[in-house]
């Protein structure tokens, strides 16, 4: 990532391995490494992040930072920039991190409310919501008490777009001081998508069954197995970055858009993305057949998990455990078979690898990572029963194209 600039920066301080010449004026990006501090080279000139017996050891700058100079032909190739953007005044926007309860019976999805504090009047002109499909209609009801019975109709859209959607108000909204009720109605997609949890159910009690008599500690590697063996890696529009290059995935005509956020779509239909990944984690270890407590944990471009075992908190990321598999298809981000690098580690571990910075609350992570030698002990006694070699094919064909070297 790109995290500063320095137009001195001295063109004399690059040195070209293939010439003698240096760029043609100062001026250096500041570039943070994702990936960690250090880098691994192989006798052919390949750059990997991990390392291995025939690779050699590089520190990556200056604990991973490092600079790139302007006039670098790869790096500027696809820099963007807005300009004349009108700043936005005397608007001010209320957020969320969740409603106060979801799904509360076949009528209303989500009742949300908020808390105004300063007692300037101020008006409600829209409503941000998150929408499943097109032509789904949503219904926005307001009131200023927690009764829905006395809210009223403020909002409706028939929706065009998935993701985020804006809805304006019908009426005017005047809110002085305290507390609003917004009440997000039963849509017919959301209806559709909750007819699935007994699906989910159904997973989640074949899975106990599956596990029963199981330690925690097995039913945490187990519930990986199950996630790595099922699922491959798609992003939005079938165009995935893994490690090594791109992945241009033929989804057949299956629909791969912001369904791969969703953990049903991981669940029901084996591919998705980290936040698919991570929610479906949760989904099989926090439910009362399971019963590992467990959640999801966001970054500023990542989503994983957090896992409690023996009373201590500790992360899960299946998403890298499937991205960075030792054991992959060569033309797609799936898992040929179980690792258990990304199981049960701690912060400092989070803190080499990148990306694994928390932006949200969770509780006090452990600094070092699980026993690996218990680990190890429960796979080999979990291997005579369950399978964690030959996993199931990709759900979809890909093509690869490898970053340039």
């Amino acid at each position: 990532s790109i995290v500063g600039w320095d137009d001195n920066y001295s063109a004399t301080n690059f040195v070209s391995t293939t010439s003698s010449s240096t760029p043609a004026g100062n001026g250096a990006w500041l570039i943070k490494n994702s990936y960690g501090t250090k880098i691994y080279v192989d006798s052919k000139g390949k750059i990997y992040y991990e390392p291995a017996a025939d690779r050699t050891e590089y520190q990556m700058g200056n604990d991973g930072y490092f600079y790139v100079s302007y006039y670098d032909k790869e790096i500027c190739q696809a820099v963007m920039a807005v300009d004349n953007v009108e700043p936005a005044t005397d608007v001010n926007k209320y957020s969320y991190a969740k409603p106060d309860l979801a799904y509360l019976d076949r009528q209303l999805l989500s009742m949300t409310k908020f808390d105004k504090k300063n007692t300037d009047a101020e008006v409600l002109e829209s409503f941000n919501v998150g929408t499943l499909e097109k032509g789904d209609n949503v219904k926005i009801y307001f009131g200023t008490e927690e009764d829905f019975q006395k809210a009223t109709l403020v909002a409706e859209k028939n929706i065009t777009n998935l993701g985020t959607t804006n809805i304006k108000a019908n009426k005017k909204i005047v809110w002085a001081h305290g507390m609003i009720y917004q009440y997000l109605l039963m849509s017919p997609a959301f209806e559709k998508m909750y007819s699935k949890f007994d699906k989910i159910v159904s997973i989640q009690r074949q899975l106990g069954n599956d596990l029963g008599g199981c330690t925690d500690l097995e039913r945490i590697i187990l519930i990986s197995n199950y996630i790595q063996n099922k699922v491959q890696f798609v992003a939005h529009n079938n165009v995935s970055e893994g490690k090594k290059g791109f992945y241009y995935t033929d989804s057949n005509g299956i629909i791969v858009d912001y369904n791969v956020l969703f953990p049903q779509t991981v669940l029901f239909n084996g591919f998705g993305v980290c936040e698919g990944i991570g929610k479906a984690t949760s989904i099989l270890l926090n439910n009362p057949e399971i019963n590992i407590n467990a959640n999801c944990v966001r970054s500023s471009s990542h989503l994983w998990n957090i896992v409690q075992i023996d009373g201590v908190w500790y992360y899960v990321d299946n998403t890298w455990a499937i991205t960075r598999n030792p054991n992959q298809y060569e033309d797609a981000l799936k898992a040929k078979e179980f690792t258990s690098q990304y199981l049960l580690f701690g912060t400092d571990m989070a803190n080499n690898m990148g990306h694994h910075i928390p932006i949200d609350y969770s509780p006090l992570i452990s600094t070092t990572d699980y026993d690996d030698n218990r680990i190890s002990t429960s796979v080999k006694k979990l291997v005579r029963k369950h399978r964690f070699t030959n996993y199931d094919e990709p759900v979809f064909s890909s093509r690869f194209i490898p970053f340039k070297s």
